[in-house]
């Protein structure tokens, strides 16, 4: 009731909608982020790296700017920026509790 007035009339395109395809390739693209963000994670721990603080800074930095792309009219592009986003969402994840515990006295950890 309360946003009864603001939301009236307003109808977001979703994935079936907005690009017209069966509800297992909708379901598809949603969950584009998480294999992207799997896949990322499983790289970062088995080359360990170096410069982890570049991958934190990075990862959430390309992140935040490949969602863009993620509304795109082509299916297979928007499925493809999806996946880049949640690869550096997953890459910033995977070293974000590693830097904190590098950073930690041996004491505490």
């Amino acid at each position: 009731p309360l946003l009864q007035g603001v939301v009236e009339g307003f109808e977001q395109p979703t994935a079936d909608t907005h690009h017209e395809v069966s509800p297992w390739l909708a379901g598809l693209l949603t969950s584009a982020p998480g294999y992207g963000g799997l896949g990322a994670a499983v790289l970062v721990s088995l080359l360990n790296p170096a410069r982890q603080g570049l991958i934190f800074c990075g990862g959430i930095l390309l992140a935040s700017a490949t969602l863009p792309g993620a509304t795109s009219e082509s299916f297979p592009w928007a499925f493809a920026w999806l996946l880049l986003s949640g690869a550096c969402a997953g890459a910033f994840a995977a070293v974000q509790t590693t830097i904190v515990m590098a950073c930690a006295p041996p004491d505490i950890r």
